[in-house]
């Protein structure tokens, strides 16, 4: 595991090369593969968590954008921090869920057996950390918003 907290900054290109008009191949037993994309505008990807369950999620991500998910395949739960408090949200297929809280995932039927497509930015900047990190910096922030 990389330590925390960290910062993880993505440029264009984001993505791979991708033929047009021809079918682009979904990854297997990858975390996170993006697939393609528009310059400086969107990219799209694959999230496929390899880990199975809440107890297992070390660190929790937040871009300085949305993110949104969409389940395509098996099942896939997010995780998120909102306002200091963890909540869990089972992906549903086919409903998108537009996630800007911090965030991760799991498959609860096992690694890789859910999938879920994603709608990013391009360029984005993405802070890691831990749920206590999160936590605690969510909760000073509201107290001095009160």
């Amino acid at each position: 595991m990389k330590k925390l907290p960290r910062t993880k900054i993505i440029r264009n290109p984001s993505f791979p090369k991708t033929r047009m008009q021809q079918p682009i191949a979904l990854p297997i037993k990858k975390r996170w593969k993006p697939l393609c994309g528009d310059a400086k505008h969107w990219r799209v990807g694959i999230f496929s968590p390899i880990i199975a369950s809440r107890k297992e999620v070390v660190e929790f991500e937040q871009h300085d954008c949305p993110e949104l998910f969409m389940l395509i395949e098996g099942a896939l739960t997010l995780v998120v921090i909102e306002n200091g408090v963890e909540r869990q949200i089972r992906l549903k297929k086919n409903v998108p869920v537009l996630v800007t809280a911090p965030h991760a995932g799991f498959c609860p039927n096992g690694s890789h057996t859910g999938k879920a497509f994603v709608v990013e930015r391009d360029e984005f900047d993405t802070m890691y950390r831990s749920k206590e990190d999160w936590t605690s910096r969510q909760k000073k922030g509201a107290q001095r918003h009160a």
